[in-house]
């Protein structure tokens, strides 16, 4: 659906999935779990992509490929339903509770993505710079998904969101604290 969740009835979006609002109350019990669960299933699905991503590395695959081939499954993500993934910036005040603390979950797993794929350590400065990432790459997204997505400027997109993190990456590297001996991060 194109409208704000607050503009959307349990019925219409009953009516819009050929089903009934009774059944989705049954299962749903709100509109509000209704929508959580969409976006915890389409977080989850991006997880998956991601996780493909891991399954696909070889051996000898660098770090900053790893992320880069990450990036490309996250914008192919954003393609797949960009006014979806986009309405949680345009009209994010009338959503259910709980949906900010599901996009600081996701953000916080995305992050953690990253440093792994990265072998990033665990650091304030890191955990501030992913961060600051995150927030750009959706920037970038959403600028991209208003332009409805035109397969002439992914590729540039991603060059810059890999650029970003590429630095991000060798600042981290410089300014993190080195993990004490005998932790896992060696």
């Amino acid at each position: 659906m194109a409208a704000p969740y607050d503009q959307v009835s349990l019925l219409s979006i009953a009516r819009a999935a050929g089903s009934s609002d009774a059944l989705l109350v049954r299962y749903f019990e709100t509109k509000a779990n209704l929508y959580l669960t969409v976006w915890e299933r389409r977080l989850e699905e991006l997880f998956s992509q991601q996780a493909s991503v891991d399954a696909d590395v070889g051996p000898g695959m660098s770090a900053q490929e790893r992320l880069l081939r990450g990036l490309h499954a996250y914008f192919d993500f954003v393609k797949t339903r960009p006014r979806a993934w986009a309405q949680q910036f345009l009209a994010p005040d009338g959503e259910p509770a709980g949906a900010a603390e599901l996009r600081r979950t996701w953000r916080h797993r995305y992050a953690e993505l990253i440093r792994e794929r990265g072998g990033l350590p665990q650091d304030a400065m890191v955990d501030t710079a992913l961060a600051g990432f995150i927030g750009l790459n959706e920037a970038l997204c959403f600028e991209w998904v208003l332009h409805d997505c035109p397969d002439d400027q992914r590729e540039t997109i991603v060059s810059m969101s890999a650029a970003a993190l590429a630095a991000l990456m060798a600042e981290a590297r410089k300014t993190s604290i080195p993990p004490a001996p005998g932790s896992r991060q060696e």
